[in-house]
Parts: structure tokens; sequence; C-alpha cells
């Protein structure tokens, strides 16, 4: 992993591993229309995860009690995922080499977190990525509260 300045600025280059964010989303943004996909923010899940699971669940076709909707969202809580091999990719330092300074895959948590990550001109650069990107397409985005 690179140092953070330089991962950030291979992030707005779109020179990371899987390609660019806004070409990725984008990508996506794309099909929203689409009746085989469904988008829905982290910030969302994170304000209303019981909406969250109902969306998803009346996506799939399914009615839910109450009770499978709390469950739900009690098994993807992030205490429950992170301690989750299946979620937290804990499984992956068996199969890949050892990596200095390794980012976890399950993070915080939490929305806003890029506050005190981001330098003030990190986050301009960021901001004009998305500006110059995401203009015109109904994206908006919810940069977090907590």
């Amino acid at each position: 992993v690179p140092p953070w300045d330089q991962f950030v600025d291979q992030f707005i280059s779109g020179n990371i591993i899987f390609g660019g964010f806004h070409t990725h989303l984008l990508g996506w943004w794309s099909h929203k229309d689409s009746p085989n996909v469904l988008i829905i923010a982290f910030e969302n899940m994170k304000k209303d995860p019981h909406a969250a699971v109902h969306s998803v669940a009346s996506f799939l076709g399914h009615n839910l009690s109450d009770e499978v909707i709390e469950s739900i969202v009690d098994q993807t809580s992030f205490d429950k995922m992170k301690h989750n091999p299946a979620a937290n990719m804990s499984w992956l330092d068996e199969v890949v080499p050892k990596r200095e300074n390794p980012i976890p895959f399950i993070r915080k948590g939490k929305t806003g977190g890029w506050r005190s990550e981001l330098t003030e001109e990190q986050s301009a650069k960021i901001d004009t990525l998305v500006a110059e990107n995401f203009a015109g397409t109904g994206l908006v985005f919810d940069y977090g509260d907590d």
C-alpha cells in the first residue's frame, strides 16, 4: 500500500487497482433505472439500516417480517461484520503475502471519516473530480455527518 498522499493522488487520477472511482460509479449509475440493479449508498444504510434491508428485500421480491429485518440488521451491523471472516476479508492474510502497512477491509463503520483523513487540499481535489465528472448526472453525494 503506497503512502497516503501517493494513494490519494492515484485515487484522483484513477490509477488504482480497480480503476477510477468516477468511472466505476458512473458505470453503475448508468444502470440505475434497470430492473435488475439496486443502488443504495453506504450513508443511507448507516442512517436507516432497517429501511435499507427493506429496500433490498423488496427489490428481491421478498416481504420480510419485522423480526427477520431486525435479525438482518443485527447480523450486518458493523461490530458483527468486523469480526466475521466472511465479511472482513481476514482470510486474505493466509493467502496473500504479508503486506506492509495493511489497511483493514472493514475500517471504522462510520460516514464522514474523510474529514479526519484528507487534507483541505486533497478534499478540494476530490471536490473538483466530483464536480467535473458527476455534474448533470443526478448523482448526489451525502458526505456523512458522523
